[in-house]
């Protein structure tokens, strides 16, 4: 399977790793990259965002305001069908706020153990 991690938290980088054993990774710590190579990222199999993520400082600063929230409806417009597994320390009815009515999230709540994240990456 090939999945992209899209994750800015050191540790929990370090946790998702341990993927590479079984599955093909891609690792973004910044969202600047996964702008950069977004037509790449979609071809994917799956992929596991960190939604409270921002913009590194260096970007323009309209664009620094973009949250995980903005890069998943960015993935979403470029391809509706790859899976999208939200990470997040906010609760779901939280982030379900944050979101279109309609949009259908795949939520894992940190803190997220490599169990878990096997299990989610099945869906």
């Amino acid at each position: 399977m090939k999945i992209v991690i899209i994750e800015d938290d050191p540790d929990a980088v370090e946790n998702y790793r341990l993927l590479k054993k079984h599955h093909s990774v891609s690792i973004y710590t910044d969202a600047e990259g996964v702008i950069t190579d977004l037509n790449e990222v979609v071809k994917k199999d799956i992929i596991i965002l960190d939604i409270m993520m921002e913009l590194a400082d260096s970007m323009d600063p309209e664009e620094a305001k973009e949250t995980g929230i903005a890069l998943y409806q960015r993935i979403r417009a470029k391809n509706k069908k790859v899976p999208i597994l939200v990470i997040s320390a906010r609760s779901r009815s939280e982030l379900l706020q944050a979101f279109p009515k309609d949009t259908k999230l795949n939520i894992v709540e940190k803190p997220i153990d490599l169990e878990t994240l096997r299990r989610s990456i099945a869906i």
